[in-house]
């Protein structure tokens, strides 16, 4: 049987010193872009996630279809330039916090009265089919 003699390997041009620093660079380069995607995640204000959560639930009331419902999520989370991940990191932080979510709803209920307003409704830059399908209370 041929044993492999791995320092023979290792000597080899494709292991050379420079294609290791390569490897290390992208490899370094690549955890380093994961982790600040995860700091981003982990960092949203309280106003932030008011209004997202507001604008969420305006949609799930909308009476329209679920894949329209998922894209205008899509679109609230572009707008606001975050992401699921990091809402719900928001919601996991303060999760046992009946204080902070009574707050949270309070802002949240009177961001939605703000956007659903007869005068921010009747102007025609702010009519869209959003608005005419809204299920009123």
């Amino acid at each position: 049987m041929n044993q492999i003699n791995h320092s023979n390997i290792i000597k080899q041009p494709l292991f050379g010193s420079s294609y290791i620093l390569i490897i290390l660079t992208i490899i370094l380069t690549l955890l380093n872009l994961n982790c600040s995607k995860q700091k981003s995640t982990d960092v949203m204000s309280e106003e932030k996630f008011v209004n997202i959560l507001s604008r969420l639930m305006i949609i799930e009331q909308l009476k329209i279809g679920q894949n329209e419902k998922v894209q205008m999520v899509k679109q609230v989370f572009e707008e606001y330039n975050t992401n699921s991940k990091a809402f719900n990191a928001y919601k996991e932080k303060y999760e046992n916090d009946t204080k902070h979510w009574i707050t949270i709803y309070r802002k949240a209920e009177k961001r939605i009265k703000e956007i659903s307003s007869p005068d921010k409704m009747l102007k025609p830059e702010n009519i869209s089919k959003r608005d005419t399908n809204a299920v009123r209370n």
